[in-house]
């Protein structure tokens, strides 16, 4: 006995009996609450056992207090006592088909399984814009507009003034414009073009643009 758990003697999982007998280790949260874990689980499966969506936006796991960041993969020990880090729930969630290889049981293989469902029937299309004469192409979710394309590949440089030109307008586009399948995309740095202002959030749905803009507000302040 271990903590009140039988350390090492073999159990049978009342929710899957058909599952194979499994050991349990005790592993600690964060707030030392005990949490007993079958032997060999991940730090991923301790996520998904914590809650569903502390599994789907795990990033990394702290252990026993120590600095290092350990990968969702790591194998937990007797006694170890681990905290989960996720991403904010406004960053895209990094959860992926490989992370099956670390789960071993039909609760958290399913929760996972219809993340993923739910994010391939969600995910937008892509489409390919170019820079003029297709020297480079980028593959954009369909609904991107102007703006999001611009902060998400030139990031600082909006701060000199932009302007984008779509294919052979002489004029500049609208920065809140969608962009469709295999338009040319032009874009000139400087003082003549637009800074960014408070309104480019109404235009932007993307949330590295917004977290972007956020940053650059705050600093302004």
């Amino acid at each position: 006995m271990e903590d009140g758990i039988p350390g090492h003697i073999s159990h049978i999982n009342a929710a899957e009996p058909d599952a194979p007998q499994r050991k349990q280790i005790p592993v600690y949260l964060r707030n030392g609450k005990l949490k007993p874990m079958d032997e060999g689980s991940t730090c991923l499966y301790l996520a998904f056992r914590i809650h569903t969506w502390v599994g789907i936006y795990a990033n990394y796991a702290i252990i026993n207090g120590r600095k290092a960041k350990m990968p969702l993969s790591t194998r937990l020990q007797s006694g170890d006592l681990v905290e989960i880090k996720t991403y904010k729930m406004t960053e895209e969630p990094r959860a992926n088909i490989r992370w099956f290889e670390y789960l071993h049981t039909r609760d958290a293989v399913k929760a996972l399984s219809r993340w993923l469902e739910i994010r391939t029937e969600t995910a937008a299309p892509l489409i390919p814009v170019y820079t003029p004469g297709k020297k480079k192409r980028f593959d954009v979710p369909m609904g991107t507009t102007v703006l999001e394309l611009v902060i998400l590949e030139y990031r600082e440089r909006i701060l000199e003034g932009v302007a984008v030109y779509l294919n052979k307008s002489e004029w500049p586009a609208d920065l809140g414009k969608i962009l469709r399948a295999n338009d040319q995309v032009r874009v000139e740095f400087g003082k003549s073009g637009s800074f960014p202002e408070m309104e480019w959030f109404r235009i932007v749905k993307n949330v590295e643009v917004k977290d972007f803009l956020v940053r650059y507000f705050n600093q302004k302040e």
